[in-house]
């Protein structure tokens, strides 16, 4: 894909696991509400994600692209293929690269890679509590869909539904 400045954005792949383990791990300790995993994952329940995020993508059904700073994953961006035509967003970026550009780096190339697969619309499912998030999909052009109940071991929180095409 390329570098912008000392940071590489590429497609996911199996040497990877680690890195990526470790850039979600992290995410989840900072930001557990805004993440869809019920608990901290475990290596081993991660290693079948992971999985299927790498079949995913030699499938064509995915799009994963991660920002890589000496060596190490920083961010990522999945768009997963639901439904035909329509993909599922899920973007992370560790805490201490935020609001550095790099969410949107990612997912404009995510998107053009989207694009090339046959995915021409795509969903976002964030957190109300989750205002980074919400503003950032603002300014990419997402808009708002609906909202839904989902339960979590803190209670019920409202995910508001987004969507763009593309």
């Amino acid at each position: 894909m390329g570098w912008v400045g000392c940071m590489e954005i590429r497609s996911l792949d199996f040497p990877d696991f680690e890195g990526l383990f470790s850039l979600v791990s992290g995410v989840y300790e900072d930001s557990p509400l805004a993440m869809w995993f019920i608990s901290k994952p475990e290596r081993e329940s991660f290693r079948a994600i992971f999985g299927h995020k790498i079949a995913g993508i030699v499938e064509k059904n995915v799009v994963d692209l991660v920002a890589v700073e000496e060596g190490r994953i920083i961010g990522e961006c999945e768009i997963v293929r639901r439904n035909g035509e329509i993909g599922i967003l899920g973007i992370i970026i560790s805490k201490d690269h935020r609001r550095r550009g790099i969410g949107g780096i990612l997912f404009s190339e995510a998107s053009k890679k989207a694009e090339d697969i046959r995915i021409y619309k795509i969903r976002a499912e964030v957190a109300e509590s989750n205002g980074g998030a919400m503003i950032f999909l603002s300014k990419k052009g997402f808009s708002m869909n609906g909202t839904m109940p989902r339960e979590t071991p803190q209670g019920i929180r409202n995910i508001t539904l987004l969507r763009k095409e593309i």
